[in-house]
């Protein structure tokens, strides 16, 4: 059976590490719409980069608003069709994708191939402000094959969509556990980011914009910064918020306990979850998004760490009762939180158990990989 995974620009090596294990079983292939916006060579099995219009749409101010505005969604592929003629299924996401709608178009020309969308959304009738990202939804909801949600709330929001829920399968993403487990910090690291080897050290990972809340994070660190003067703050990610991020750490006069990665290759980021005492995902809804899972969240617990994070979204699904969940939008909960794990090692070692014990029973790759196959194989 040959898979065709298509993910517009967004074709990344965290979430395909779900679908490397399914080679053993199927040929498989992914396509890129235009250069892409991840690295994509450690992906375990073939991709192919097709043209697209985001390339051009990216050199010109006010480009990708175009692109919305006449197809609904900046991943549009072309030359797409020739590269689909030998698929059995293809597996998309999301509804109102463009590229959704060019696989679902494929499919009425050949009716036996199966169209499978990944949906992560877990808000209802967002994407819904152009017509064209509703006429997509539209139609997926009444041709795609099936569903795979990523949280229940993914799920629940589909059916307030009007999707059948006998379409729908939830199943979470989940992890390469050989490449995330607990290991001693790298000592190397610590000399190259100047951190006191003796120092407790928070670690967030996330893109630097509001709703994933790391200035509050940076406010909390300055208030536990009273009370444990030995502790770092490790803020990986990049984003339009950066510079503001940057200004805040030396307004509060912290420099000298935070430091920013804006770019780590994902091979190495096992060592920075290892490097942590503490986890923070600290997410913020918004009107038109809520933290949607949180890979983040998995490879943290699976390096055996203490997490903490926000009751936004589909991330009480995912901790479970594995980790601190705080109120969003409060740093003064989060210094609470912080303070507590700092001030109790039994605390935050047994999390960090639990945690390792959960990700092990809900999100390792190899199960996810075969739970998608048993989705694959009911469809014929």
């Amino acid at each position: 059976m040959n898979i065709t995974i298509l993910r517009g620009a967004n074709l990344n090596e965290w979430e395909m590490q779900n679908y490397s294990p399914l080679g053993k079983y199927y040929s498989l292939k992914g396509l890129v719409a235009g250069k892409g916006n991840f690295n994509i060579q450690s992906i375990g099995f073939p991709v192919k980069k097709l043209p697209s219009p985001i390339s051009f749409a990216r050199k010109i101010p006010g480009g990708i608003n175009i692109l919305k505005m006449l197809w609904g969604d900046q991943s549009i592929y072309y030359n797409l069709t020739k590269h689909l003629a030998d698929s059995h299924i293809i597996h998309t996401a999301e509804t109102y994708t463009t590229y959704t709608r060019q696989a679902l178009n494929y499919k009425k020309k050949n009716p036996k191939i199966k169209v499978v969308v990944t949906v992560w959304e877990n808000i209802p009738f967002v994407h819904e402000g152009n017509k064209k990202e509703l006429r997509n939804k539209h139609q997926a909801i009444s041709e795609v094959d099936h569903f795979i949600a990523m949280s229940q709330k993914a799920r629940e929001a589909l059916i307030i969509e009007g999707v059948d829920d006998r379409k729908i399968t939830v199943q979470f993403m989940g992890i390469d556990l050989n490449r995330f487990l607990p290991k001693a910090k790298d000592q190397e690291l610590i000399s190259k980011h100047k951190i006191d080897p003796k120092a407790k050290v928070i670690l967030t990972i996330a893109r630097s914009v509001w709703q994933k809340g790391i200035q509050d994070i940076i406010l909390s660190n300055r208030l536990v910064l009273n009370k444990h003067q030995n502790t770092h703050l490790v803020i990986i990610g990049d984003g339009p918020l950066h510079r503001y991020l940057v200004h805040l750490v030396n307004r509060l006069k912290i420099t000298n306990h935070v430091t920013f990665l804006r770019n780590v290759a994902y091979n190495d980021i096992p060592k920075y979850h290892n490097l942590a005492d503490i986890f923070i995902l600290n997410s913020i809804p918004v009107p038109d998004w809520q933290e949607q899972f949180g890979m983040a969240i998995i490879e943290s617990m699976a390096c055996q760490k203490a997490v903490i994070s926000t009751l936004s979204g589909s991330i009480p699904e995912v901790i479970g009762e594995a980790g601190v969940l705080i109120p969003p939008a409060d740093h003064l909960a989060l210094t609470r939180a912080i303070l507590a794990l700092l001030e109790n090692d039994n605390q935050r070692m047994e999390l960090g158990i639990l945690a390792k014990i959960r990700v092990k029973a809900n999100f390792n790759a190899q199960n996810v990989a075969l739970k998608i196959k048993e989705i694959y194989e009911s469809l014929f």
